[in-house]
C-alpha cells in the first residue's frame, strides 16, 4: 500500500509474519508525525473559520463608517485600514484638544506648519488609489507628504510591496529560502554554508562564465529524504531543474547527455 502521508509516493513495507501490532499506514515516523500535523492543522482552521463567520458580520468601530463587514481576524474592528487610521487620529485629536477643529487664520504667520498639518488633515488634495496591487482599501488621502510614501495608502501596504518587489528580483534566493524551509520542516537538516559549499564541474563552470541561467538544485529531493546540506547540492540549467522538480536521479528523471559528471 501507499504511504498514508498525501506528500509521500513511498510504498509501506508489510510488518513480517508473525509479529504483532496493527498494520502500517506511514512508511516512517517522521511522515505520520507530518500527516498528524497536517489533520490538526486542518482542524484548526476549521474551527476558526467557523468562529469568524459566527462573528460576521461585524460594524465598523469608526464613528463616521458603520458599515458591516466579513470578519477574517478575531481583532479586526475596522472595515479597512483608512477607517482604523481615521479612528485613530479622531482619539490622538481629543486627547490633545480637538486642534483640528480650528481655522487655518487663527494660527496666523507664525504657525505655517500648523494650517499645513490642518489643510492636510482636512484632504484638500485629490483622492488616488494605493499602488499596492494587492490592496483594496479603496481611494485614500495622501496626506503622508513622503515623497513615493504617498503613493501607498499605509505603511504596510509600502512595506508588502517592496517585498514583493525584491522578490521578484531575487526569485533564486527565494527558491533557497523556500527549499530551506523545507528541510528544516522536515528535519532533513539546516541551512548550508552558502553556495560555495558544493563542487562546481566543468560544463557548469563554463556555463557561469557564459552567462547561462542555472539554478541551484537538491539532487535527492527533500520530499524523497534528501537532505538541505552542501553535499546534495548541485547546479543545473534553469531549463533542466524545472524538469527535474522533485524526480528522482536516474530513477524517475535521467539527466541530458551533456552533463559529463554528476552526483550518484
Amino acid at each position: 500500500m501507499i504511504c498514508g502521508n498525501p506528500e509521500c509516493s513511498k510504498v509501506v513495507v508489510p510488518r513480517a509474519p508473525g509479529t504483532g501490532g496493527r498494520a502500517r499506514k506511514y512508511c516512517s515516523r517522521q511522515c505520520g508525525i507530518d500527516a498528524g500535523n497536517r489533520r490538526r492543522h486542518a482542524r484548526d482552521a476549521a474551527a476558526l473559520k467557523a468562529e469568524l463567520a459566527a462573528m460576521s458580520p461585524r460594524v465598523c468601530a469608526y464613528r463616521n463608517c458603520e458599515e458591516s463587514f466579513e470578519v477574517t481576524r478575531r481583532d479586526r474592528i475596522f472595515c479597512g485600514d483608512i477607517c482604523g487610521a481615521s479612528e485613530n487620529g479622531y482619539v490622538r485629536a481629543e486627547a490633545n484638544g480637538h486642534w483640528w477643529k480650528r481655522k487655518p487664520e487663527q494660527y496666523g504667520r507664525t504657525n505655517a506648519k500648523k494650517a499645513a498639518k490642518l489643510r492636510a488633515a482636512r484632504c484638500d488634495l485629490p483622492t488616488v488609489f494605493c499602488s499596492n496591487p494587492d490592496c483594496d482599501s479603496g481611494e485614500f488621502c495622501p496626506t503622508f507628504n513622503r515623497g513615493a510614501m504617498d503613493r501607498f495608502c499605509s505603511e504596510r501596504c509600502a512595506a508588502r510591496q517592496a517585498s514583493n518587489d525584491w522578490a521578484t528580483r531575487n526569485p533564486e534566493a527565494m527558491r533557497h529560502a523556500a527549499g530551506r524551509r523545507r528541510a528544516m520542516i522536515r528535519g532533513n537538516g539546516g541551512s548550508p554554508p552558502g553556495y560555495r559549499g558544493f563542487p562546481v564541474y566543468a560544463e557548469q563552470s563554463w556555463w557561469l562564465a557564459h552567462g547561462v541561467e542555472m539554478d541551484v538544485d537538491h539532487w535527492l529531493p527533500i520530499s524523497k529524504g534528501g537532505r538541505h546540506s552542501p553535499e546534495n547540492l548541485t547546479l543545473l540549467l534553469a531549463v533542466d531543474n524545472a524538469e527535474k522538480w522533485s524526480k528522482l536521479p536516474y530513477v524517475e528523471w535521467t539527466p541530458p547527455a551533456y552533463y559529463t559528471d554528476l552526483p550518484h
